[in-house]
């Protein structure tokens, strides 16, 4: 199947489907982010790291999060916005989340603002199901591992897991210094937690916590994505003694951020950052306002852009939500 094919079909199948249910030492760092050079301890550096051979694209599909009465998930391909799920309901707003193979939509039947309830599933071709404890809460936005096989959930008062969305069977995960899971790297290998008082990176199980740094002068106000080599986040950043706000989703971005020296990493062309993620492999999605234009950018680990779209104007106000290849 060609990539045009599936993601015109996977679009197809979701319309047709919501017809029918409505860190030892620091993280590694062989693998730079986007606009700096690879880190090999902290305060030290290396050679920037070649682009990637063959040059990569933006072929696949985006995915956006509709907001407000436009809520709902859009998808984006050959320059063509699609409406495939309508729902403006605030608890799928809150949670909706595409897994990475832009196969499957996961969100918490909870429509209310810290809410609970089961994990529901929409799958190209297999149809929705509920599963996982009444408890999920959807404070915390459910998060797809790397091979699309689970999702990462808080449920109960405080627990965390991952949730096998075939067998709909929880493995409970540990957690670091009494704090809480918050955003993990795109292959599974890091996440970075913030407990009100701390930002640190620590390994998967939650160990080896090492701080994350922002600019002088600021906080971190959300973190969208965390990098694979766990040096560098997409994160929106807010002067230090601002009001705390709520937690909001981790949709939107305004920097990235080095957190092994605070720095602040370039975005090419001096564009305005709206938000992005990394994907496993490296690179990054990222949204930038640059010349005017709002655009979907394709950008290797050492900040080259590869590939570009430009989002059209009826997606202005949605959110930047994935990408499937």
């Amino acid at each position: 199947m060609t990539r045009l094919y599936r993601a015109a079909a996977i679009a197809a199948s979701l319309i047709s489907l919501v017809g029918l249910t409505a860190c030892g030492g620091g993280p590694p760092s062989d693998t730079p982010s986007p606009g700096v050079s690879a880190t090999t301890e902290p305060g030290a550096t290396a050679s920037p790291t070649p682009d990637p051979a063959p040059a990569a694209n933006l072929d696949g599909t985006l995915f956006f999060l509709g907001v407000g009465a436009a809520g709902g998930i859009y998808y984006l391909h050959n320059n063509t916005l699609t409406l495939a799920i309508s729902d403006a309901s605030f608890g799928f707003y809150q949670s909706a989340t595409m897994s990475p193979d832009g196969q499957k939509l996961a969100w918490i039947l909870a429509d209310s603002a810290g809410g609970t309830g089961q994990l529901r599933v929409q799958t190209y071709g297999g149809g929705t199901v509920t599963i996982g404890p009444a408890t999920i809460n959807n404070g915390y936005t459910p998060q797809w591992s790397a091979d699309s096989a689970s999702v990462i959930v808080g449920y109960g008062a405080s627990g965390w897991g991952r949730l096998n969305v075939t067998s709909g069977m929880i493995t409970p995960m540990p957690s670091a210094g009494g704090c809480c899971f918050g955003v993990f790297s795109p292959d599974g290998a890091y996440a970075i937690l913030r407990n009100g008082l701390n930002t640190s990176v620590v390994h998967a199980d939650g160990t080896s916590p090492v701080p994350a740094l922002a600019p002088p002068g600021q906080v971190f106000s959300r973190i969208q994505s965390l990098s694979p080599d766990g040096h560098h986040v997409i994160a929106a950043l807010k002067a230090a003694g601002s009001p705390g706000g709520d937690a909001a989703r981790a949709l939107g971005a305004n920097a990235i951020v080095d957190t092994v020296t605070g720095a602040y990493v370039p975005i090419g062309d001096g564009g305005e950052l709206r938000g992005g993620f990394y994907l496993a492999d490296g690179n990054a999605v990222i949204r930038v306002i640059i010349g005017g234009a709002d655009r979907v950018r394709l950008v290797s680990p050492a900040g080259a852009v590869l590939d570009e779209v430009i989002v059209p104007p009826a997606a202005v106000n949605h959110l930047l939500l994935g990408y499937a290849p």
